[in-house]
């Protein structure tokens, strides 16, 4: 079968080629930021492909689509691939186009689309915030009329917290309603609106394997938003039987089964805990979670998800991996968001006990500005260790460590 790959991740990471059982033709379209600029790296990134298309802006979607069709011409791809939020419903409108099998649009749609995904869900009896369409500064208003301050507005298909806003007061109201908002024009902006829910967060994720989660587990995380007051964004898997586990676990599957979900895919949740106990949905994904939950989850359950999943969409008939259905160890991980300046001196080898693996790709050099996303980092970590609080513990003293090492100069004006 000839297979399209649609790939914005690092390839030495993610080599879809030697996942292949070896029966297909596998056609890459790839960021150029996914390949390694060593050439022996590069090499190797770019091996075992009947054919490899570079795309230069990897937030050029329109290019990715356009390269698609016109390799289908010439292929006649069976299936496509895509593991980034950012390509899920370009593969799905080209297996629609195409009359492929796969995850098609109407799938897609609800696990994509924040207001779908909210209507589905909440007539279905999943709890989640309240919440409304808005095209325009009267539906806003309308909507704050409706449940006070604060609310939450956002893109209905952004990724990474990017476009996310929290209105407090009228004020904040205002100032999102000036120069660069998007609700102008009579084109609608695709946003929706929620009311806030203070809140402790979690994420969940695992994977669906023949049409059963086999591997599904909740962590604990800081906020999503607190990157704009320069926060890292941590997170840390739950220990077995520790409050909220178990029910965590229910939302998930509860929530997986009302939505079109496939038969093999991967997942990635954001769940609320209110201040009275109760649980609600913030939303849920078809697809891997970013930070570094690929690699606590190969600590933790001795699975390489991503590999497993792939295996099985290139068409392996092996059976569902086997894997610890409790963490063992207990893991974690964290992103630390750039500090505006110019770097100076950069940290190595992280001192900090359990500290598994610790990456930056800085140099000395480098000029840093604020950060623009909940992923956007200048170096992360994953610990390991016997409780959650031994893993938050790690995290945080190599944060600390990290910024205290981090040496920036003034940033040029």
């Amino acid at each position: 079968m000839r297979v399209l790959v649609l790939n914005r991740f690092l390839l030495r990471f993610i080599p879809y080629s030697g996942y292949d059982t070896g029966d297909n033709e596998l056609v890459l379209i790839t960021s150029a930021s996914g390949i390694s600029p060593d050439p022996a790296q590069r090499e190797k990134d770019l091996a075992g492909y009947a054919r490899v298309v570079i795309v230069d802006n990897p937030l050029n979607s329109a290019e990715f689509e356009y390269q698609a069709n016109l390799l289908h011409a010439e292929f006649g791809f069976g299936a496509v691939v895509a593991l980034a939020e950012a390509d899920l419903l370009t593969a799905a409108r080209l297996r629609t186009r195409w009359g492929i099998a796969g995850q098609n649009w109407d799938a897609t749609v609800p696990y994509r689309d924040k207001l779908e995904m909210k209507r589905v869900l909440s007539a279905a009896g999943i709890p989640v915030a309240p919440f409304a369409r808005v095209d325009n500064v009267t539906d806003l208003l309308g909507f704050v009329d409706q449940v006070g301050y604060p609310v939450v507005v956002k893109p209905r298909r952004s990724s990474s917290s990017l476009g996310v806003r929290v209105l407090r007061d009228t004020a904040d109201l205002a100032a999102f309603v000036g120069v660069d908002t998007p609700l102008r024009g009579d084109v609608p902006p695709d946003y929706l609106a929620e009311r806030y829910i203070p809140n402790e967060m979690y994420n969940v994720d695992g994977i669906v394997t023949g049409g059963e989660v086999t591997l599904c587990w909740p962590s604990a995380t800081t906020s999503c938003l607190g990157f704009a007051d320069d926060e890292i964004l941590l997170a840390a898997g739950l220990e077995p039987g520790e409050d909220w586990q178990a029910d965590l676990v229910d939302l998930v599957r509860r929530t997986m089964a009302v939505l079109p979900t496939e038969t093999e895919t991967l997942f990635h949740a954001e769940v609320f805990r209110t201040p009275d106990g109760r649980l609600v949905l913030n939303e849920i994904g078809c697809r891997m979670g970013g930070g570094r939950i690929w690699e606590q989850f190969l600590i933790s359950f001795d699975i390489d998800i991503i590999a497993a999943h792939l295996r099985r969409l290139l068409g392996s008939k092996d059976p569902a991996p086997v894997t610890r259905t409790e963490p063992a160890p207990q893991t974690g991980w964290a992103l630390m968001p750039p500090r505006p300046g110019t770097v100076a001196a950069v940290p190595t080898d992280c001192p900090v006990p359990g500290i598994r693996h610790f990456d930056t790709g800085l140099k000395v050099g480098a000029e840093l500005g604020r950060p623009q996303s909940s992923v956007d980092a200048i170096a992360s970590f994953v610990a390991a260790g016997a409780t959650r609080a031994e893993v938050q513990a790690a995290l945080t003293a190599a944060a600390e460590w990290f910024y205290a090492e981090l040496k920036l100069e003034e940033p040029l004006a």
